[in-house]
């Protein structure tokens, strides 16, 4: 469980995540990638971090080939607006627990909140954009990773 997260982090390479609308309103996974990137320098989440998202469809990237990858409406909002303390938990008890980790390692719940709304709109766009430019590189990856 969570005593274990940060071990895990440190034996990973690389992390997948499988982003859709309610990704980030669940503290565990918006914990679990913010502990992913506070053990790697951005240089490293260049080519150590990837997204896939069902969101983002085969057949829309012809748009996007011409107007460019931008976060959409959704994924804006869902970092501008983020704040931990309205992210869920299945178990309350992991939410306090949670919670006392973020403060530890954060300094503060603020401090956390600002880290997810600074760098994880980059983070997310880079990913987009090598997800949309890369699709079978990225497909290939992910299978790696899942299997």
């Amino acid at each position: 469980g969570i005593d274990q997260l940060e071990h895990f982090l440190t034996r990973c390479n690389t992390m997948t995540v499988m982003l859709g609308e309610t990704y980030f309103d669940r503290l565990w996974c918006t914990y679990e990638l913010a502990c992913f990137c506070d053990l790697h320098s951005k240089k490293e989440l260049e080519t150590t971090l990837h997204f896939v998202s069902l969101e983002w469809a085969w057949w829309t990237r012809g748009v996007w080939l011409v107007r460019g990858v931008k976060l959409s409406e959704w994924e804006i909002n869902l970092l501008d607006n983020y704040s931990c303390r309205d992210a869920s938990c299945f178990m309350p008890k992991d939410r306090g627990t949670v919670l006392a980790r973020i403060r530890k390692q954060w300094g503060s719940e603020e401090a956390f909140d600002t880290f997810v709304r600074k760098e994880f709109p980059a983070l997310l766009l880079r990913g987009k954009q090598q997800f949309m430019s890369r699709p079978l590189k990225t497909m290939w990856k992910t299978l790696e990773l899942l299997f």
